[in-house]
């Protein structure tokens, strides 16, 4: 029925049909079992919802029970009315006292009764009944709290004399607490069991079949039901189940309280259960559903997943069916576009290699030239005949092919390979080429194409770039060592100039000295026998000699920065401020000096040269101040990507800022002598203890509004 061409796209279309068989069928059994988990994980959380709901209630109800008993018996008044009637059993008054307190509980808190006894059992009031003695459970469960000094919410019983379920609130009463070892009475509070643990406990908030809610205690290897069963009436207290590990309710109460278990129940069904502890060390809310009600929603799905599984099938079958027949039509069609397609590819192929720029050939295993394009015939020099019946290895460099021979494989050329190689014209020159070799099949038959690229522009750029690499290379190295060699010579002239610079400083002051002398011995010999013009003159000579030194003195102090070597720690420059400010204010007592309150700053510097900079702005800033009632002083601290920057403000008279430069110019003055005293040396060591730190110093100014100083820091060096 199908040829031997299409049996493969038979068994294909099998293999397609196997395999989306399984596909679905692992599909459907995954989906069953991550429904059942999303089934079982619903139910779980709605048995745990009902379970923490019914301790909370349970709880709640038992808390409610024991307040209500403390409320009770927390007045003092009713205390001392029921010690009365301890002491007279038949003192009407208290009895009706207590009975009215009684009586209250009765009908507002819906009480079933309350009674007080004695401890040896006599009922000394009972509302609403007239009972006149407790039956002997009662009297156990008296006697087993009846030391205790708060109030305690018995266990369920079983009384025969009411021939119902008790579960009493029961709190002693002393006269003393601290000091009596046993009460005088005890009251018990006897709430309606059955209306609320036989309804409220039981009620399941959802319809269900099988879902029930219980509550039980532990009694050594077995579980007592406290409230009744709503599958077995009556089971309240009757009912006894074994605790084992087969049926997993013992695991479940020693280690997964409140977590949903799959166990069996005492009717030997297997169920969703969840525990809860209550109020008391042996007491527990059981909620639990059949298994099998809870896992009905999966029948629905299993049928729907029936359904696609049957419609997937059909529609793969078909569509198999459906594409196995288009095939063999498609294949005759595709057989004649091929041949269409080929003929065309090898028109375009013959075309392309023909005209390319790029020199093509290609060659059998043998090394026979059997094509080639026109740009080989030009390259190589060869008439058509003559490229044919050369041997292909004639073309390549003999030293070359050795070469090539020993480095790749035919492995290497047949899986393709681009190598740098010299190809050898019919003239004999000798050509640096680029050789792309790649084995080709055409009609069943192995070939070598061979694309040839002539590089001899490329190898020419590529060496005279490396000779200007070189040359390059070289300069860089006459250069770097003309730089050590300028360097070391400006070090020398730099030095030679400090010493230069030192020694005139220090030799110019022995002149001075002695004009200064002379000038004063002759104030002291003949001043009062000179004109006054002479006197005059003296005295300029001896300011005029003063002035002299302090120039000198400032020379040497900007030697003595220039030369001094760095010794940087990180220093608190806020102490150092403030210590310079209280010094300016002892030598000047006179003015007033306001610093504005501003944050730490810690930087790494050298102290002494850092002093000697912050003495000289903040000196500047108090001298040119003095027109102001007192001098105000701010600083702030900046951070930015490449400087911490201290910037220092007064409030003094300023400067004209195209003078900026001349600050930092030895010797160079805004203002004349007679105005403001100094040497105009300050800035100048500012300039260059700033320098020494790799930073820089700058200022900012306008006439009569003060002067801000700025001392940018490179962050990289501090």
């Amino acid at each position: 029925m199908f040829s031997r061409e299409m049996r493969p796209y038979l068994i294909g279309g099998v293999a397609v049909i196997f395999t989306v068989v399984a596909i679905l069928i692992t599909v459907g059994i995954y989906g069953y079992y991550d429904k059942k988990d999303d089934v079982l994980g619903e139910a779980a959380k709605s048995l745990q919802s009902i379970a923490e709901y019914k301790e909370d209630l349970i709880n709640h109800w038992i808390e409610e029970r024991l307040a209500d008993v403390d409320a009770l018996t927390s007045n003092t008044h009713l205390s001392e009315q029921v010690y009365r009637l301890y002491q007279n059993p038949n003192d009407q008054e208290s009895k009706d006292f207590i009975a009215s307190r009684f009586n209250a509980y009765v009908i507002h808190k819906k009480y079933e009764s309350l009674l007080l006894i004695n401890t040896n059992g006599l009922v000394l009031i009972a509302l609403p009944t007239q009972d006149t003695a407790v039956d002997s459970a009662t009297l156990h469960q008296v006697n087993i709290v009846k030391n205790s000094s708060q109030a305690v919410m018995g266990n369920p019983y079983w009384c025969k004399v009411h021939q119902e379920i008790h579960w009493d609130v029961i709190k002693p009463i002393f006269r003393d607490a601290t000091k009596d070892k046993e009460p005088y009475a005890i009251i018990v509070f006897r709430p309606a069991y059955d209306h609320f643990v036989g309804s409220q406990v039981s009620d399941i908030p959802y319809k269900s079949e099988t879902a029930e809610a219980v509550v039980v205690a532990l009694q050594g290897d077995s579980l007592s039901f406290l409230s009744d069963s709503r599958f077995e009436p009556g089971s309240a207290l009757n009912k006894h189940v074994p605790l084992s590990r087969e049926n997993g309710i013992a695991t479940m109460f020693s280690s997964a309280l409140g977590i949903a278990n799959q166990v069996v129940d005492y009717r030997n069904q297997k169920v969703l259960c969840v525990v809860r502890p209550i109020h008391g060390n042996n007491r527990f809310v059981m909620v639990k559903q059949d298994l099998e009600e809870v896992l009905l929603p999966l029948d629905e799905y299993l049928q729907k997943i029936a359904i696609i599984f049957s419609l997937v099938m059909l529609l793969v079958i078909s569509t198999s069916t459906m594409a196995i027949l288009n095939i063999r039509k498609r294949r005759l069609l595709e057989r004649i576009k091929d041949q269409l397609d080929r003929q065309a590819l090898y028109k375009h192929y013959e075309y392309i290699v023909r005209y390319a720029n790029d020199i093509i050939y290609l060659c059998d295993f043998n090394n026979h030239i059997v094509a080639y394009n026109d740009s080989a015939l030009t390259f190589y020099g060869y008439d058509a005949k003559e490229f044919t019946e050369i041997d292909a290895v004639i073309l390549i460099e003999t030293e070359v092919w050795k070469e090539h021979k020993q480095k790749y494989s035919k492995e290497q050329y047949a899986r393709g390979l681009i190598v740098e190689s010299k190809h050898v014209k019919k003239s004999g020159e000798i050509v640096p080429v680029e050789v792309s070799i790649r084995a080709i099949e055409v009609d069943n038959q192995n070939y070598f194409q061979c694309i040839v690229r002539d590089i001899r522009e490329r190898k020419h750029a590529e060496e005279t770039q490396r000779t200007l690499h070189n040359k390059i290379r070289e300069l860089n190295r006459n250069l770097e060592q003309r730089v050590m060699e300028r360097t070391k010579q400006l070090d020398h002239a730099y030095q030679e100039l400090e010493s230069f610079s030192y020694s005139v400083s220090h030799d110019l002051k022995a002149p001075i000295r002695s004009i200064q002398g002379f000038s004063n011995a002759l104030i002291e010999d003949v001043f009062d026998l000179i004109p006054e013009s002479a006197q005059d003159y003296l005295q300029r000579i001896i300011k005029a000699c003063g002035d002299m030194n302090a120039l000198i003195d400032s020379l040497l102090e900007i030697s003595k920065v220039s030369g001094v070597q760095l010794m940087l720690y990180r220093n608190n420059i806020s102490d150092l401020i403030d210590e310079i400010l209280q010094e300016l204010g002892e030598r000047y007592p006179e003015r007033r000096i306001r610093l504005i309150p501003y944050p730490r700053i810690f930087l790494l510097t050298d102290y002494t040269l850092m002093r000697i900079c912050l003495q000289n702005i903040l000196s500047n800033a108090l001298k040119f101040s003095d027109v102001r009632e007192e001098c105000v002083i701010r600083i702030a601290f900046e951070e930015t990507k490449e400087h911490f920057i201290i910037s220092i403000e007064d409030n003094g008279i300023g400067f004209d800022m195209k003078y900026h430069e001349r600050l930092f110019t030895p010797f160079q003055r805004l203002h004349s002598v007679k105005e403001y005293h100094g040497t105009g040396i300050g800035l100048c060591i500012v300039k260059r203890i700033m320098q020494k730190h790799h930073g820089d110093v700058r200022m900012e100014s306008e006439t009569n509004r003060g002067t801000t100083v700025y001392l940018e820091f490179n962050k990289e060096k501090v």
